[in-house]
């Protein structure tokens, strides 16, 4: 895999943004001030790390809703651009995704980066308007007459 500080400048320069990594390998993204998004390098396993924080989630039935909704989404999702997931330190729902490739590209990283924001940014949207999930079709209605997830009826 290519040099990461190199692939980040590289990555800023194709989208225009002034973009550095940090001493940790890293790079933070502010998303249209709503989310933000850190790129890091997983160097032992030479893999990209994209994680958001998406939201906090108030405790009760509507966290357990979303909690619900996002394993469903994560079970369902037909294209897999992150696993949806909750940090119990932060009270948050998160979206994670790596990026397997030694041979990782600026435009490889970008779609993946932008798909990664399109969901990321979905399940803000749902959630702040009160939703416990995206209306893309990430779940589908048929999904009851598939059973559960874990195989049982």
């Amino acid at each position: 895999m290519k040099n990461f500080s190199d692939l980040i400048f590289e990555l800023g320069e194709y989208i225009g943004e002034d973009l550095k990594a940090d001493d940790h390998n890293a790079c933070c993204l502010q998303i249209n001030q709503i989310l933000k998004v850190q790129i890091e390098l997983d160097a032992p396993s030479e893999r990209i790390l994209l994680i958001s924080l998406i939201t906090e989630l108030p405790p009760g039935k509507f966290r357990e809703n979303i909690l619900r909704d996002g394993l469903k989404a994560n079970y369902l999702a037909e294209e897999k651009i992150g696993t949806l997931s909750y940090l119990e330190r932060e009270n948050c729902l998160v979206l994670f995704h790596y990026i397997f490739t030694p041979s990782i590209t600026k435009e490889i990283l970008h779609e993946n980066l932008i798909k990664f924001i399109e969901r990321a940014t979905a399940w803000y949207n749902a959630i702040e308007s009160g939703r416990s999930s995206p209306d893309s079709g990430e779940i589908p209605q048929s999904f009851e007459k598939k059973g559960s997830i874990f195989g049982f009826k």
